[in-house]
C-alpha cells in the first residue's frame, strides 16, 4: 500500500487509487483536508488515537458509591509541631491497625481519610529524631476536629564506634 501526495491511501486495504479509507472519497475525506494534521502516513494513527482517547476526555460523572462501606469515609487532618511550635515536614501520621495515612507537608500540616468504620483509633505519629507520639480518636458521624500534635525531640544516645585500618599486599600466589 501507499500513500498519496495527499496523504490518503492510495492502494491496498484501505482502498482503491483516489479513495481513502474503507472508499471514501479523498478529496473531501479529513485527514485529506485537515489542515491541522501533518501530510503523510502518520494521519490515519492520529485519527485512531484521537479515537481512542475520545472516552478519558468525557467529563466526569458523579458517581453513587457501590456500597454503604465506602460511604462511611471519615477525614483526618492537623498539623505536626515540635516543642518550638515549628512545624515538622516529612512526619509519618496514620491510623494504627490500618493502612490509611499521610505524610506533612513542609507546613508540618496533613489530611487524609479513612474508610474504617466508626469507633475508636489510635493516631500514630513518627518522625526519626523524635519520640513517636500517639493520640486517640474517636471516628464518628462527621469529620474529626483539626488535631494539633507536638513531638518531642530523642535524646537517643549512640554507641561508640571503632574504626580499623589495615595494609595487604596481593600476590599472585
Amino acid at each position: 500500500m501507499g500513500w498519496g501526495p495527499r496523504g490518503h491511501a492510495s492502494s491496498g486495504p484501505f482502498g482503491a487509487s483516489g479513495t481513502g479509507i474503507l472508499g471514501a472519497p479523498a478529496a473531501g475525506h479529513f485527514w485529506a483536508t485537515n489542515p491541522l494534521l501533518p501530510p503523510g502516513p502518520m494521519k490515519p494513527l492520529l485519527l485512531a488515537a484521537a479515537l481512542l482517547l475520545a472516552p478519558a476526555a468525557r467529563p466526569a460523572q458523579a458517581q453513587t458509591p457501590a456500597s454503604p462501606i465506602q460511604s462511611l469515609a471519615h477525614s483526618l487532618s492537623g498539623t505536626v509541631r515540635d516543642a518550638a511550635s515549628q512545624p515538622l515536614p516529612g512526619a509519618n501520621v496514620f491510623l494504627k491497625t490500618t493502612f490509611d495515612g499521610a505524610t506533612t507537608d513542609s507546613l508540618g500540616h496533613f489530611r487524609f481519610s479513612t474508610g474504617h468504620a466508626a469507633g475508636a483509633l489510635v493516631l500514630a505519629v513518627r518522625l526519626i529524631g523524635f519520640e513517636p507520639a500517639e493520640v486517640p480518636v474517636v471516628l464518628g458521624g462527621g469529620p474529626v476536629a483539626v488535631l494539633a500534635i507536638t513531638l518531642k525531640a530523642s535524646r537517643a544516645q549512640l554507641g561508640d564506634v571503632v574504626v580499623t585500618a589495615g595494609a595487604f599486599e596481593a600476590s599472585d600466589a
